[in-house]
């Protein structure tokens, strides 16, 4: 996923800063879908044709993405963590 940053400006960054950066990327993406939807929702109800009812419509809310309802992965153990970031940093240190 590009995030629409620098890749170069990732490796003076911690974990915690590259994880606020995606965060944010993800937030603005779903807040840019949303904006999709909502027009391409108005575009079909404006164009409709006459006999088309406004209760046949989908409510706009019901299509819109929502963040709580996305599953959020639970938060590894800190030592799983840590093992992955040592063996991460092990294979940097031998290559």
């Amino acid at each position: 996923m590009e995030v629409g940053q620098d890749p170069a400006h990732f490796w003076q960054l911690t974990l915690r800063e590259i994880d606020i950066v995606i965060r944010g990327s993800v937030v603005q993406r779903r807040h840019r879908q949303n904006d999709l939807i909502t027009a391409a929702w108005f575009m079909a109800r404006l164009s409709a044709y006459a006999p088309t009812k406004p209760k046949h419509f989908i409510k706009l809310q019901k299509i819109l993405l929502r963040e709580h309802e996305q599953e959020r992965p639970e938060k590894p153990d800190w030592r799983h963590v840590y093992a992955k970031v040592m063996a991460w940093g092990s294979k940097k240190a031998n290559s």
